[in-house]
């Protein structure tokens, strides 16, 4: 079963992948948030519009009825029919530490329609609380520690900046699987949540609950933006790699 469901991953983030170049909408969501083809590319992207049939699409590729529901790509409704779980959203792959497709996060373009974020639900290769967005990449990179920020944009737009080290917790919450995944690649982390009230709390819990770990933490306070991808947009990558600081009375 987990195979079929990394195969069938796989074939999904492809067909949202070449949805997302049919899109003029989706195009121009990445436009505006000044993300390039090429980190699309390199992050394997997509859009879910609704006017494709994944289910079909995946049906004809061989995939059965219980290999899709199982994925959490579709759901099956109480009169028996099948509906797809993402529709006018920007599809991110979470990849995990092996380099398998395990789960996707689904953002939609037009902040008024919720949820915001819609992750893929929990299955037999994906927990939401032992993964992390971008950790296939930022293990190549952690010599110098890894970057902890909220948002798949956020992870984005600083590796397009040239800063690779950097993962998404999936949710505000961290957990002990995260931080031991974590650990396997460094002892250093520098959190970067949101500045608003709800990203200062969730900073102030990690911190708490780092006390007892073996990690340097340290954070990085957003004082002029409400998070990493604003702020690099809005003052450059350098600026933001001096907003370093070592104690939490800065969130207080």
């Amino acid at each position: 079963m987990e195979q079929k469901l990394y195969e069938l991953n796989e074939k999904a983030t492809e067909i949202y992948h070449r949805e997302l170049y049919r899109s003029y909408t989706a195009l121009s969501y990445f436009s505006k948030r000044h993300i390039q083809l090429n980190t699309i590319e390199a992050f394997r992207i997509g859009y879910a519009s609704g006017l494709y049939n994944l289910y079909e699409y995946l049906k004809c590729d061989g995939f059965n009825d219980d290999d899709i529901i199982a994925s959490g790509l579709v759901k099956r409704q109480e009169d028996g029919s099948i509906v797809e779980r993402y529709r006018n959203r920007i599809i991110f792959p979470i990849i995990n530490e092996d380099n398998k497709i395990v789960a996707f996060g689904g953002r939609v373009i037009d902040d008024k329609f919720k949820p915001k974020y819609l992750n893929s639900p929990e299955t037999k290769i994906f927990s939401k609380g032992k993964n992390l967005y971008g950790i296939h990449r930022a293990k190549n990179y952690a010599e110098d520690g890894i970057i902890l920020v909220e948002g798949y944009i956020d992870v984005i737009t600083l590796n397009k900046a040239g800063i690779k080290n950097v993962v998404a917790s999936l949710g505000t919450a961290i957990s002990s699987s995260q931080i031991e995944l974590i650990k396997k690649y460094t002892n250093k982390i520098y959190i970067a949540f949101d500045s608003d009230k709800a990203g200062k709390i969730a900073t102030l819990r990690i911190l708490k609950y780092l006390e007892d770990e073996d990690v340097d933490v340290k954070f990085i306070h957003l004082k002029e933006a409400k998070d990493p991808d604003e702020y690099v947009n809005k003052y450059g990558v350098e600026k933001f790699k001096n907003l370093l600081y070592i104690s939490k009375e800065e969130l207080d």
